[in-house]
């Protein structure tokens, strides 16, 4: 005997087929649920992503960009960025730019042979609003040359980088980098223009030290030491700072007394001169001298020769100390 319970005879009246397809319970739904909650479709990451880079870096911060062989082709540097290029065919050179506009000393280093290169490297530098260039031969230097100098105040700098024998290859690179830098030297005045005769010389007293330029190639700069009576006698130290702190400048000084006033130098003896070395490591001049009363001495600070852009310019500073062991 079959038997049929209240809640079978009810589905079987509704004639539902099954009982899922009649109750279907229902769920709070949680939007937060990162199942659930989440019904957009997932990403495209393949299109999304962004492409990998497969370049090889960049060899510096700012590589060479071809054709850089004249002024108005210059490549932009900015300050505290390297450049780096080569001498890659015969005649080859290559012109940069950099600003200065606010800078108080600017330093240029060159790496070429330091870093194992064949070129061996000269440079000129410029300002196209001062009128001032100066060429930095790598003959001047044990390796690479390079250059700290007072900033002119000018906007931007040119740089022109050549290869000093005109030789060329893959393996004639270079590297430039162009920085600020606080000044390499201390001074107590600075030199008043006008001194280019012993009769407008500039008086130096013990203990001071001026900051100076060669402007030009053929320029004197005279300075006028007063020397005290102290009844005994004084040794006396003059000493040139230039060459050896990134100036272009390779001095002589000359030591006279009062008799070269309104004189030729060629008509009146010196007391003593010196002047830089080539062969030297130091090439910065110094004279040591001893007085026994009152005088009045002339010094003289020039380039050893007066032709030439890199004889003179405004990149040509110096600075002259004087000093004594009088009490």
């Amino acid at each position: 005997m079959l038997r049929f319970t209240p809640w079978l005879l009810a589905v079987s009246f509704l004639g539902c087929d099954t009982c899922a397809g009649c109750w279907e319970p229902e769920f709070p739904i949680d939007p937060d649920d990162p199942v659930i909650g989440d019904t957009d479709p997932p990403e495209d990451t393949a299109e999304t992503a962004p492409p990998f880079d497969t370049a090889p870096p960049p060899p510096c911060d700012v590589p060479e960009t071809e054709p850089n062989d004249e002024m108005d082709q210059a490549n932009a540097l900015p300050l505290e960025q390297v450049a780096c290029g080569g001498f890659t065919q015969e005649g080859d050179g290559e012109w940069l730019v950099f600003p200065g506009e606010n800078a108080e000393w600017i330093r240029v280093e060159v790496d070429a042979a330091s870093m194992g290169s064949a070129a061996d490297v000269s440079f000129s530098i410029m300002s196209l609003e001062s009128f001032a260039v100066t060429v930095i031969s790598g003959t001047m230097y044990w390796e690479d040359p390079w250059l700290v100098f007072p900033a002119l105040g000018d906007s931007e700098y040119h740089l022109y980088l050549s290869e000093r024998s005109g030789q060329y290859g893959d393996d004639h690179e270079w590297e430039v980098l162009v920085s600020e830098d606080k000044a390499p030297v201390e001074w107590t005045v600075a030199e008043v223009e006008n001194n280019d005769v012993a009769a407008n010389a500039q008086t130096l007293e013990a203990g001071e030290s001026v900051l100076g330029v060669i402007s030009e190639p053929g320029d004197y700069d005279w300075y006028h030491i007063p020397v005290p009576d102290t009844g005994e006698k004084i040794s006396w130290e003059i000493t040139v700072e230039a060459y050896t702190s990134g100036s272009p400048l390779a001095s002589r000084i000359t030591l006279y007394d009062e008799q070269i006033v309104g004189a030729d130098m060629d008509d009146v003896d010196w007391l003593d001169t010196t002047f830089a070395d080539e062969d030297a490591h130091d090439r910065d001049p110094r004279i040591e001298f001893q007085s026994d009363g009152a005088a009045n001495w002339y010094l003289v600070i020039k380039n050893p020769t007066t032709s030439g852009s890199d004889r003179g310019s405004p990149f040509h500073w110096y600075t002259i100390t004087i000093e004594n062991d009088a009490d």
